[in-house]
Formats: C-alpha cells, structure tokens, sequence
C-alpha cells in the first residue's frame, strides 16, 4: 500500500474540510443539531465502519448521517497526522481566502493544535450510570459547531478567528463586530466568556452574566474584559426566542 505524498495528502484534507464545511453551511441550524447525536453513535464504530454508514446514508441521503459520518472520518485522519504534516496541512490550508476555505482552514487548525490525544475508549462515570463521550467524539462535535459559528458571519471577521481548543475566540474588536454581525441576522447573544492563551492551552478569566437587553449586555461585558491583557472572547448564540445558552459556542 502507498501513501500520497506530503503535499498531495494536505491538499485531500482541505478538500475534504471545505466540502464539510459547504456541507454544515447548507444544513438548516435545526437539523444541525441532530447531528452530534449521529456522531456519537457512529464513534463507537471502528473506521472501517464508519466508511460503510456513511456509504449507506449517501444512498439515502441521510444528510445529518453523512455531515457525521464525514466529520469525524476528517477528525480521525488530521489529529493522527505527525507533527510536521499537521503544520503542512495548517499552512496550506491558510492560503484559502474563499468563505468555505477560511472555515476549513480554521477547522483543520482546530483538530491538530487540540492539546491532548483523541480518545476512543468510552468511559463510564463513576456510578457506572451512564458513558462519558470520548474526547475523538467531542472533538468531533466541535469541528461541526466551529464551522457552523464561522459560516454565519461575514469571512473577513472569521478570518480572524483565533481558534483555541477547537473553539473561536475573538480579540475585543472583532468579537463586537460579529455580534453586529448576528444582530443582523437576528441572532442573539447569550453568554460571553473571557479567555486568555496559555499556549495551546487557555486561563479562564470569567463569563457574562445573563443579560435581558442580551447585545448590550455582551458589549458591555466584552469592553470591560478588553483590559485584561490577551484577552479573547468565545459567545454562545442562538435563535432569539431561545432562553438559555447550552455551553460555550453554538448555543443549541
């Protein structure tokens, strides 16, 4: 068996992580979020297995199936790259400029920078009561909502994504600029968290408080943090008629 060269292996996984992120870019937001559990069914499936559900979804144009199956073929196949063929994928990908390009290239950079090894063992709690996702499937399910929080806002605001355990944060001006950004698309902003890198790794600094005036309260928040030195902002959004925020990024 032989394998691409270099070059030619980093340019079928931009390929591949634009045509994901097309993909997550058609998908209307409520279907998206049908698909982490799609993922988390089709991790426990050993690649080869994975290979044949995403045949199968293909066939029946299961949408959500596929987006899954796809997504964590791609997180499989980048976070086992080497060093150095991680860094010639990340660089190649970064030369794209188009809307798809951008965000696969800030994906691709998600999944090999993640500061851990992707686990596929599925572990129980501590009562044993139920099973705690693998870090290969939660890595997974954040590729997809990175993809999904950049493909809504305008690309050179997406190219300044900082990307940091496989989640976008924004320096002050730019997250104020994508919460602009939502607003127009009435989208509504619901928590706000200050971070600060530390390598691959990030020091929280703290969250926004729940906010009925929702945009202002962000912007205000963000302005305030914006002191702190290094300071960058992950936000979870969503629907307007939606209460509560599920996490940080997307809000579901």
């Amino acid at each position: 068996m032989t394998s691409s060269p270099p070059g030619e292996a980093s340019g079928n996984n931009l390929e591949r992580a634009v045509e994901l992120a097309r993909a997550v870019a058609a998908l209307r937001r409520q279907r998206l979020h049908q698909v982490p559990g799609q993922l988390r069914a089709l991790a426990a499936l050993p690649p080869q297995e994975v290979a044949r559900a995403l045949a199968a979804a293909s066939e029946c144009s299961d949408a959500e199936r596929v987006l899954a199956a796809q997504t964590l073929s791609l997180v499989r196949t980048l976070a086992a790259l080497p060093p150095g063929e991680a860094a010639r994928a990340r660089a190649a990908a970064s030369a794209r400029t188009d809307a798809e390009g951008v965000i696969a290239a800030k994906a691709i950079a998600g999944i090999t920078t993640l500061p851990y090894p992707l686990d596929e063992v599925a572990v129980k709690t501590k009562d044993r009561s139920t099973t705690l996702p693998t870090s290969l499937e939660v890595a997974a399910v954040k590729t997809i909502y990175l993809m999904q929080d950049l493909a809504v806002l305008p690309t050179w605001i997406a190219t300044r994504a900082v990307i940091l355990l496989g989640a976008a944060a924004f320096a002050a001006a730019d997250a104020l600029a994508a919460f602009d950004a939502l607003a127009a698309r009435s989208d509504a902003i619901f928590a706000v968290e200050c971070w600060v890198p530390a390598g691959r790794q990030v020091e929280w600094v703290g969250v926004s408080d729940y906010d009925e005036t929702r945009l202002a309260g962000a912007r205000t928040y963000v302005r305030a943090c914006s002191k702190v030195k290094g300071a960058l902002f992950n936000y979870a959004w969503g629907d307007e008629a939606l209460s509560s925020a599920v996490g940080t990024g997307s809000a579901e």
